[in-house]
């Protein structure tokens, strides 16, 4: 996958069926993908549900000045993104020259992309300013607030997500099960790990 090169399932499904039924395959991914999510508030609201999940593990006053922080950005860059690994790699380039119809592409993820830039800033910047209120460093705030929001929202940067979810042929049933599964795992795996760790803390009391 950090080669560029095609997974074992995709390498697969070409060799048996033919390179015409692959990209035939990875046409009707992204296509239904465009169609499921173009101008769909309903699907964008989904992002809103990462933001629930962190806002009950984060210090409250720290989730607010966080919210706070995130709005303030939206009108005058801080810099903060360029500080965070994890929000960069998720927003950190945009194709310079696009064509007509890319354009009209991008219009229809309007919805789905600002309120997918709202909550990762929220929950990245609320976290930082948790880490800062326990102590930690700028540095160590930041790697807390990253590895915090990777957790919550589903990593999708390159090399982090299981060949499945990256698929150019199963992508048709799977481009949307990254975060329903991550919020699985977040809720059965994390959250126990979470008070296990609260309990050697705080001397057996969970």
């Amino acid at each position: 996958n950090l080669a560029g090169k095609k997974g074992a399932i995709d390498r697969g499904v070409e060799r048996f069926l033919g390179r015409k039924v692959y990209t035939g395959l990875n046409t009707i991914k992204k296509q239904v993908g465009s169609n499921m999510t173009g101008f769909n508030v309903r699907s964008a609201l989904t992002n809103l549900i990462s933001s629930t999940i962190a806002s009950a593990k984060t210090n409250k006053l720290a989730f607010v000045k966080g919210t706070a922080s995130t709005i303030r950005n939206m009108f005058k860059n801080d810099g903060f993104m360029d500080k965070s690994d994890f929000l960069t790699t998720r927003f950190g380039s945009d194709q310079l020259s696009k064509k007509l119809w890319q354009k009209a592409s991008n219009a229809g993820q309007i919805f789905m992309t600002g309120t997918d830039y709202f909550t990762a800033n929220q929950i990245t910047r609320s976290k930082y300013y948790e880490g800062l209120q326990k102590g930690m460093s700028e540095s160590e705030a930041i790697k807390y607030a990253d590895d915090f929001a990777s957790r919550v929202m589903g990593d999708r940067s390159l090399g982090r997500t299981a060949e499945a979810f990256n698929s150019k042929t199963l992508g048709l049933l799977t481009q949307f099960q990254l975060e329903v599964n991550n919020q699985w795992q977040y809720m059965i795996h994390d959250t126990v790990m979470d008070y296990q760790k609260n309990s050697q803390i705080n001397g057996g009391l969970k």
